[in-house]
């Protein structure tokens, strides 16, 4: 049985507004911390999310739900891994990392994931416009974006591959029991992954610290703002203070 998902319209502003209230609950993001594995908290979060963007857009969000932020908070982090590696494969290629110039609008926004400890997620080769997402009961949801799993990140191995198997291309040639080497060898694939990533860019922070750094008026002017901002004690102010700083320098780039 298949059932069509209405997409929720999400404007730049509510996906700035998200990234900001989705940094600010780490336990949905932090495998490390005792509470990512915690049901009810983690869906405590997304229901704090949802109503802190209700209550500043209450036009605009009258009718979003839980599952639409799951849905766009996946989505987003999909992109970003996608630009992730594609920096690995830029940084492999010999360039420097100060070079590279990300397509993901919000890449810098999302750094905090980096921060964290490395989350395993598995990326799919279904194309947006066929997303489908196979539940444990047999039923099937479709969505016209980015797979979106409801659940840990650490569970979503385990669905990617039952909705891989159970695709028209792979059912007639394979077997439940049959997936068992292939997530296994998926896993060796991400880890090794991450560690190569880790490497590289490790790589280019030891070169970059053997060339001499030249400070601009932008450096200059970074570190005032930084002073600055460390005199805030407001968490939250700084959040914002931060996101609009960031969306008037990106919005200059495009003038």
């Amino acid at each position: 049985m298949n059932r069509e998902i209405r997409a929720f319209p999400w404007s730049r502003t509510l996906v700035e507004d998200l990234i900001i209230l989705y940094e600010a609950q780490p336990l949905l993001y932090t495998t490390k911390m005792k509470e990512y594995k915690n049901k009810m908290k983690r869906q405590n979060a997304i229901q704090s999310i949802k109503n802190e963007l209700m209550k500043k857009y209450q036009v605009e969000c009258r009718n979003l739900t839980d599952q639409d932020i799951i849905k766009k908070v996946h989505v987003i982090r999909t992109q970003f891994k996608k630009e992730v590696a594609l920096l690995k494969k830029f940084l492999s290629s010999g360039c420097s990392a100060d070079s590279y110039e990300p397509k993901l609008w919000c890449f810098d926004m999302l750094q905090f994931l980096n921060e964290c400890d490395p989350v395993r997620e598995s990326q799919s080769n279904i194309e947006p416009s066929e997303t489908q997402i196979f539940t444990p009961n047999g039923t099937t949801v479709t969505y016209d974006e980015d797979i979106v799993f409801e659940g840990t990140l650490e569970d979503l191995d385990e669905y990617e591959v039952d909705a891989f198997n159970n695709s028209p291309c792979t059912s007639q040639t394979s077997t439940s029991r049959a997936t068992t080497p292939t997530v296994s060898k998926s896993k060796r694939k991400m880890q090794n992954s991450v560690a190569d990533l880790i490497q590289t860019a490790v790589q280019s922070l030891e070169s970059c610290k053997k060339r001499p750094h030249i400070e601009d008026e932008f450096d200059i002017f970074a570190k005032t703002i930084a002073t600055e901002l460390r005199k805030v004690e407001d968490p939250y102010k700084i959040r914002m203070l931060k996101k609009e700083i960031f969306t008037k320098v990106v919005d200059a780039q495009y003038d």
